[in-house]
């Protein structure tokens, strides 16, 4: 029978312990298990895909039953576990071990084939000392096949051992929970994944370049099942595995044409983005990925401009950085907040580069009201910001009612309805002191106001900027309102008699006594602010 060729992933899966790729603490816990010789009946290996969880369970399961298991306890320096020499090594890489019975719980889901595994672990191993049950993607089990696993998960055959692995811890019951030695596998460092690609192309004859590597591993996202699958794919379609192959096959677009696209939005240059968008049609691009990483973008541009080192756009040049120190801080936030809260609608259209598209029209079209080709004031410079200065002026005034339009999002009414009544009455930009005036009868709401202070001040910092401070009075009185005199006011109240809308099983009694401060403490605190008497009502006050 010819050979057959088996395809990366297989060829590569881990036969030992040192090959495991990423996860050094859940190695060693097992390899300590072996050298104290003290095996749990149950363990539960969880974490994402592709971390190792499966390959790390089946090279367990070899070393249990290794016949050198002995010498590795005497002198584990020396010997390497699994052998993979003796007949139980050699019959496990065969996949023919009598005793290793691996179970793929998402076809296997049922209470029968759970009562199918309870009677065969009465046996006895045949070729080992102990027999291993494998039950992967253990979360798929039903309820019921998990209650009915409870009793020999508590008490299994002193020759058997349970492994649990799963991709989803929360499914698992927290009974059976409890009953596991439990094992976590981190999703694998970036760096560690392109180390171990580059050594699979050196052993493959595989060309690359570091950066094509680097890509590879980004996407892969701690898996290094993904990453081999996606150097695959490259390697059938290119002789060389570069970043430009990379980014073809994913259909990504590199790190310069984001930024361009960045840069474009930020300019508000609505015909160059337009256009921009346009020239992207040529291509097989995932707009997802591009919305994804705009975010990510977006994201590194607020830690620069708050002098944070950026998260994933860690090697732009001093141009970008220059850009993005001279950016608005508050079109940058506006443009977050946008990406996060379409990005939902984004997965339901079919039209996705069309919605890119017109919801950064959008954003633009919000931030410049005069549409295209409007450059904002941070990004011109020297002669051409003198000549647009008279064009363009930005007052206290205006910077302030960009203030009360970004209040309108609030979620406290009060805050809103304050904002909007205030009067704005000077802002000193050499102190950065901000002086509001409030309506005198919103002075109960003083202290509100200071409870609701991170909600409304990361608005005012993004239009003054970070280091404005507030200066906030009570005594802005309404012009829409006239004040009415209290002595015709109470004789209005004491002398009108009841309106005609009122039934006569409601009746205004006499002068209510609020002298008990602590019983009538909001009655009196309105006392102090309005004009007036509180009085007792009888009867029905809702009809």
């Amino acid at each position: 029978m010819d050979h057959i060729e088996l395809n990366l992933t297989r060829k590569w899966r881990s036969k030992n312990f040192q090959e495991v790729v990423g996860q050094p603490l859940a190695i060693r816990i097992l390899q300590n298990s072996l050298y104290l010789k003290q095996f749990f009946p149950v363990y539960l290996f969880s974490g994402q895909r592709g971390c190792g969880k499966t390959s790390t369970a089946r090279i367990f399961a070899a070393a249990v039953n290794c016949a050198r298991l002995p010498e590795f306890q005497v002198d584990p320096r020396k010997v390497a576990l699994p052998c993979l020499q003796c007949e139980s090594c050699v019959a496990m890489s065969k996949s023919q071990h009598p005793d290793f019975i691996e179970i793929d719980a998402a076809s296997h889901t049922g209470v029968d084939n759970v009562r199918n595994i309870i009677d065969s672990s009465s046996f006895l191993p045949l070729l080992s000392h102990k027999k291993i049950y494998l039950i992967d993607e253990a979360h798929m089990l039903s309820k019921a096949a998990f209650n009915a696993f409870l009793k020999i998960l508590e008490e299994p055959p002193a020759s058997v051992i349970f492994i649990l692995a799963t991709t989803d811890m929360q499914k698992i019951l927290e009974t059976v929970k409890s009953r596991c030695f439990q094992i976590f596998f981190d999703p694998v460092e970036h760096q560690v994944i392109q180390d171990h690609l580059e050594k699979l192309c050196i052993a493959e004859n595989i060309q690359f370049d570091e950066q094509g590597l680097s890509v590879i591993a980004r996407q892969a996202d701690g898996s290094v099942r993904d990453a081999i699958n996606l150097l695959e794919q490259v390697r059938f379609a290119t002789k060389k595995v570069s970043k430009e192959a990379v980014l073809s096959i994913l259909g990504h677009i590199d790190e310069s044409t984001l930024l361009q696209l960045f840069e474009k939005i930020l300019t508000c240059n609505v015909q160059d983005l337009l256009q921009f968008c346009s020239s992207l049609e040529k291509y097989e691009i995932s707009v997802e990925y591009i919305w994804a990483q705009l975010i990510e973008l977006v994201y590194d541009a607020i830690l620069i401009k708050y002098q944070v080192q950026p998260r994933q756009f860690t090697d732009l040049s001093a141009g970008h950085i220059l850009f993005i120190e001279k950016s608005d801080l508050g079109m940058l936030t506006a443009l977050f907040e946008m990406l996060c809260s379409q990005e939902q609608y984004l997965a339901k259209t079919t039209k996705k580069l069309r919605f890119l598209e017109m919801m950064l029209l959008v954003h633009i079209s919000q931030e410049s009201p005069q549409g295209t080709k409007k450059k904002n004031k941070s990004f011109v410079s020297g002669n051409e910001q003198k000549h647009q200065s008279d064009e363009q002026v930005i007052t206290p005034e205006n910077q302030w009612q960009q203030f009360i339009s970004h209040t309108k999002v609030f979620d406290d009414l009060v805050l809103v309805t304050m904002f909007h009544d205030a009067k704005f009455i000077e802002f000193d930009a050499t102190s950065n002191l901000l002086t509001v005036s409030f309506l005198k009868k919103f002075t109960i709401f003083k202290d509100r106001l200071e409870q609701e202070k991170k909600v409304w001040h990361v608005v005012l910092q993004n239009v003054f900027g970070h280091q404005v401070q507030c200066n906030f009075t009570f005594e802005h009185v309404s012009e829409n309102i006239k004040p009415v005199a209290v002595q015709d006011r109470s004789v209005r109240i004491e002398s009108t008699p009841p309106s005609s809308s009122l039934t006569p099983s409601r009746s205004v009694g006499n002068k209510l006594d609020i002298s008990d401060t602590n019983r009538w403490q909001l009655a009196n605190e309105l006392i102090q602010h309005f004009d007036g008497i509180i009085t007792e009502i009888s009867g029905n006050m809702y009809e």
